[in-house]
């Protein structure tokens, strides 16, 4: 019965907030992010800075050495990509983001736009291009998804440098082998969806295939990307100090005028909307991302060049001026905005 009670309530307010909202919920799923004349998949002009096929980041090929020279190379990055707010929206497309896990420098994503390509549910590519890259690995790669992150949205990473022997990330991409050659054949434990089966599901699965705790297991009306993330830190917070060594690493949107505004994910199901308030998550012992976070990368310059800083916490006054002033996303890389911008899980 107070199973049945949650799920009621649970489904109640997700019912809700699609009444409320006009949009079914859609996690791991980056609708496409319309700039406010249009919308659609971004496409470059002539090397058009920050658009599919145009120019990276002026640091691209040294960016993610400099972060490992700095601060130690990780044996496994679990990465958040937070939500968009498409520009003239009031309402995300995607409130829930996307999560992503790295081992030694490849990143195995889940994509649907890459998965309605090619059946593979996993796309496997360098987390620099992940992150930074403007040239697709092919063509079945969606920009701002699959790759090229930060072009349109803003990143999160928690980087791990140091485990206990009982958890071997270097089991994670046999798992995502396997995935890839039965989910061409159709398998439907493999097929995408968006509230079961998402990027949530498959990476915690992932994790969990290398030693790290079950965090699907329990109750969920929904396997979302957050969750994952809250709990891997939440995991290696309780792991013996003297066994474990982690962080986690802002990379901040690369502003692309035009783009849609990159913002935190919330807190979806009603049982974390409650547990999200400062005393209640304390006392639950949820961790907080931006509370652990220390550094950012951050684009600077023209042409942009992404430079490691002390990690800036800003008010949500000073987050909400720039909003409504815009003056983050202008810097006018190129003379126009995109005619369209980037989709993205």
């Amino acid at each position: 019965m107070k199973n049945s009670a949650i799920f009621f309530k649970a489904a109640l307010l997700t019912a809700a907030c699609a009444f409320v909202f006009n949009a079914p919920p859609a996690y791991c799923q980056q609708d496409a992010q319309p700039a406010a004349e249009n919308g659609g998949t971004a496409t470059a002009s002539t090397q058009a800075f920050g658009v599919e096929k145009g120019a990276p980041i002026a640091n691209y090929s040294s960016i993610i050495s400099e972060l490992d020279s700095a601060r130690g190379t990780p044996v496994i990055e679990v990465l958040l990509s937070e939500a968009v707010l498409s520009a003239g929206k009031i309402i995300s497309g995607n409130p829930g983001g996307h999560v992503s896990v790295a081992v030694n420098g490849t990143t195995y994503t889940v994509s649907e736009g890459y998965y309605d390509k090619t059946k593979k549910i996993c796309a496997i590519l360098p987390v620099i291009d992940y992150l930074y890259g403007t040239t697709p690995p092919d063509e079945s790669h969606v920009f701002a998804s699959s790759y090229g992150s930060c072009y349109g949205r803003s990143v999160w990473g928690v980087r791990v440098y140091k485990l206990p022997a009982s958890i071997r990330p270097e089991l994670i991409p046999a798992y995502w082998m396997k995935a890839n050659s039965e989910s061409v054949t159709g398998d439907p434990k493999w097929e995408y969806k968006k509230r079961k089966q998402n990027c949530a599901t498959f990476t915690a699965a992932s994790l969990h295939a290398a030693g790290f705790k079950n965090y699907l297991s329990g109750y969920h009306l929904l396997d979302f990307p957050r969750d994952i993330v809250t709990d891997f830190i939440k995991e290696l917070s309780n792991l013996p100090s003297d066994q474990v060594a982690w962080e986690v690493v802002h990379y901040q949107q690369i502003p692309v005028k035009g783009y849609g505004t990159s913002f935190s994910v919330p807190n979806l199901e009603w049982q974390r909307i409650i547990l999200s308030l400062p005393v209640l998550r304390k006392m639950a012992g949820i961790p907080t991302i931006k509370g652990n976070t220390d550094i950012e990368l951050v684009a600077e310059g023209t042409p942009a060049v992404v430079k490691i800083r002390p990690f800036e916490r800003e008010s949500w006054l000073k987050k909400l001026a720039h909003r409504i002033s815009r003056e983050k996303w202008s810097h006018g890389r190129t003379n126009e905005a995109p005619a369209e911008t980037p989709a993205g899980n």
